[in-house]
């Protein structure tokens, strides 16, 4: 198993398990996205996994080119060499593909409408992987991730709690905060039940 992405919050709780090998940045740089394609037709493993993002929201529209590349590139090419040597492919996607409008959880089938950079270049990686392995992928959709690793929502909060008697937050967003431990875990259960044969369905977590 070839794993992208083994610096961020769910590839830390990844990297070290049976039989993964953990690409990181200075490997393969996803900004050059047939580095992604040349790295999996190289080592040929069994399953290709992609845990890498480009994953600032606000940054992502002063550089579309970047989060473009990263997110919707990237993905299509390891989809791609998935593909030609057929093994199954695993992609951590985004609720960002979602306008964000409505007070109900969101379903894998609701309609994507994106509102922002971010969220279409998520949206442009997920319907290309759709079309090269109809059978043979799982996308998987998830929200405001944590972890013991890196900057994050629940750390920051943590932080500045520490530091004042008063916080300002917003309270016109709604997320539902994921635990990288705990996706990281679906995600070796989805490989070990080899269930990867979704009829292009999606999983939301």
């Amino acid at each position: 198993t070839i794993l992208f992405g083994s610096t961020g919050q769910v590839g830390k709780h990844l990297s070290g398990k049976a039989g993964m090998l953990a690409v990181n940045r200075s490997e393969v740089n996803l900004e050059n996205p047939l580095n992604c394609y040349n790295k999996i037709i190289d080592c040929k493993p069994d399953l290709v996994i992609n845990t890498a993002g480009f994953t600032a929201v606000d940054i992502a529209e002063g550089k579309k080119w970047v989060a473009n590349a990263v997110n919707a590139l990237a993905p299509i090419e390891m989809a791609k060499a998935a593909a030609s040597i057929g093994v199954p492919f695993i992609h951590l996607s985004s609720d960002y593909v979602f306008n964000g409008k409505g007070e109900l959880p969101w379903r894998p089938t609701d309609p994507t409408n994106p509102i922002n950079a971010y969220g279409r270049s998520k949206l442009a990686g997920e319907l290309a992987i759709k079309n090269i392995l109809p059978n043979n992928a799982m996308i998987i959709r998830t929200s405001a991730l944590y972890s013991e690793f890196s900057n994050n929502f629940v750390d920051t909060i943590l932080k500045l709690g520490r530091l004042k008697n008063e916080l300002d937050v917003v309270f016109d967003q709604i997320v539902s905060p994921t635990y990288a431990s705990d996706l990281a875990e679906a995600i070796l259960t989805i490989i070990k039940s080899k269930k990867f044969n979704i009829d292009n369905q999606r999983t939301q977590i």
